[in-house]
C-alpha cells in the first residue's frame, strides 16, 4: 500500500487503469456476444482485448478523476461529519 502522496497517485493511476480495462473487456466481451457462445468467455479473441484497449484508453481518467473527488475524504459534503459506527 501507499506510503505517501506520491506513491498515492501512482497506486491510483494503475488501479483505474487495470480496473477500466477489465471492464472494458467485459463489455466488449458481451458486445461481441461472447458469452452466449457455446464455451463463453473461453472463447475471447484478441479482437475483444484490442478493442477493450481502444475504449480503456480514455476511460481510466474518469475512473481516477471520480475515485479521488468522491472517494476520499475530498469529496465529503461541506459541514457534514463523518458518519462512525
Amino acid at each position: 500500500m501507499p506510503k505517501n502522496k506520491v506513491q498515492g497517485v501512482i497506486f491510483g493511476i494503475l488501479m483505474s487503469i487495470t480496473m477500466a480495462y477489465g471492464m472494458e473487456v467485459y463489455n466488449v466481451a458481451w458486445k461481441m456476444g461472447i458469452p452466449t457462445m457455446t464455451g463463453g468467455f473461453s472463447n475471447m479473441t484478441n479482437d475483444v482485448f484490442a478493442g477493450a484497449f481502444v475504449e480503456a484508453a480514455y476511460m481510466w481518467i474518469f475512473v481516477f478523476l471520480f475515485s479521488n473527488l468522491w472517494g476520499t475524504r475530498g469529496g465529503r459534503i461541506p459541514g457534514q461529519t463523518p458518519h462512525r459506527p
